[in-house]
């Protein structure tokens, strides 16, 4: 009896021992498909978000996490410049440095870098922002 729980216990050591392994270095290899689209999808409900752009992709290659906003509504040149112009004027390091402490808490390792890309209905990129 004592030596059939002696293996049970070291069999099950040697597992846990070895689920670290598999859990990946990078976010890359960390963060699932279906945690990704979630994300995105969080992000486009979001308060402010959702009154401009009609969906988000996340993407993350290594440590870099790339998140695209789409507009859901065809913008003409002049009304492309404007909100060029207000992408550059907003403050989005609060909101990248939130995105950033959400993933470190949730899979251990802190995003090199946030790159938040926002792209016409046509597939104009409108404006980046890096933190």
């Amino acid at each position: 009896m004592r030596k059939t729980a002696t293996c049970i216990l070291t069999v099950f050591m040697c597992i846990f021992m070895f689920t670290g392994c598999f859990a990946g270095k990078t976010l890359e290899e960390r963060i699932s498909q279906r945690d990704r689209d979630r994300f995105a999808e969080e992000i486009a409900k979001s308060d402010g978000f959702s009154d401009f752009f009609d969906r988000s992709v996340m993407e993350v290659k290594g440590n870099h996490i790339y998140i695209k906003a789409y507009i859901g509504v065809y913008l003409d040149t002049s009304e492309q410049i404007a909100v060029k112009s207000q992408l550059l004027n907003m403050n989005e390091d609060a909101q990248i440095e939130q995105i950033k402490d959400k993933i470190e808490k949730a899979y251990k390792i802190r995003p090199s870098m946030i790159t938040m890309e926002f792209y016409a209905s046509d597939g104009a990129l409108l404006g980046k922002v890096e933190h």
